[in-house]
């Protein structure tokens, strides 16, 4: 893997000349437009193909996955240009695998609202490890407020993309109840009937765990927070389920802010089995001012 920095009187035909692979592949791996238009000091990835199959009479993706001991996934991500395609041409090239083969694996997760485009959607998930569709909610009563988002986790999993389900303190029209977070953590009997509701809901939509996203946690609750995510942790982990916590970007452990007080890094981190440290967050207008 290479990256080429776009120079004065490049084209896509010159720069796939000089590292000798097709314009085609370059294109795709780069997401450039129709056109092949390329900006002055733009950086580009060279990924140069070990291993191609050509597609034939009877093959699919499933087949040829097989026959080179890959995954369907895997085949996804070496050839983009393929995603959301339910047939492939024959004659197609199909990278089984490149060059440089990566030497680790990562984890990736990503959030996604109901309304996001489903071509952007299809072409993330090959990628992602862990998709979150934001956010169910619940009631003064316990019971949760689901999404309409069947759809999005059906096709996430025809991609071997697993689903988490994310609980914020949310109210029907979407806006924020902080006036729950209280009784969330301090009634174990609401609590346990929130767990409990939102795991049976995980079950039926065949998800692989719960993200928990609560911001805005009274600092005095510090200790009740991380109690209630290890309370769900234990419940969720005999069926096999996994918890995900969202936590605020801090940059000390005593940080100040609403955002941050009860958010406490070593707790939080003993309770769950993943934690995605929101550092997007730093953009925003109460994001530190030394991060973007």
């Amino acid at each position: 893997m290479e990256i080429y920095v776009v120079k004065s009187g490049d084209t896509v035909y010159s720069i796939s000349r000089q590292f000798g692979i097709s314009p085609e592949r370059l294109v795709s791996d780069n997401s450039l437009s129709p056109k092949r238009e390329l900006a002055l000091g733009q950086s580009l990835l060279i990924l140069k193909p070990r291993v191609v199959h050509t597609f034939q009479p009877g093959d699919t993706l499933f087949t040829i996955a097989q026959r080179y001991g890959t995954t369907v996934n895997r085949l996804y991500q070496n050839n983009p240009s393929l995603i959301g395609y339910k047939y492939i041409d024959i004659g197609t090239e199909i990278v089984i695998e490149f060059e440089d083969t990566p030497s680790k694996t990562i984890e990736v997760s990503g959030f996604t609202y109901g309304y996001i485009n489903r071509g952007i959607l299809e072409t993330s998930l090959p990628y992602l490890t862990y998709l979150i569709p934001f956010g169910y909610g619940f009631t003064d009563e316990g019971k949760i407020i689901t999404l309409n988002d069947s759809d999005m986790i059906d096709l996430a999993h025809s991609y071997g993309t697993s689903v988490l389900l994310s609980l914020s303190a949310i109210n029907v029209d979407g806006s924020f109840g902080s006036g729950k977070i209280e009784r969330l953590l301090t009634d174990i009997e609401f609590q346990n009937k929130v767990i409990s509701g939102f795991i049976e809901i995980i079950l039926q939509k065949g998800a692989q765990g719960l993200d928990i996203d609560i911001e805005y946690v009274p600092p005095q609750f510090r200790e009740e927070y991380a109690a209630f995510a290890a309370n769900a942790r234990s419940q969720l982990e005999p069926l096999g389920l996994i918890l995900h916590l969202d936590l605020a970007p801090k940059i000390s452990p005593d940080q100040k802010g609403t955002l941050y007080e009860a958010h406490d890094y070593g707790l939080l981190g003993a309770a769950a089995d993943y934690v995605f440290l929101m550092t997007y967050e730093w953009g925003y207008t109460y994001g530190h001012s030394g991060y973007r």
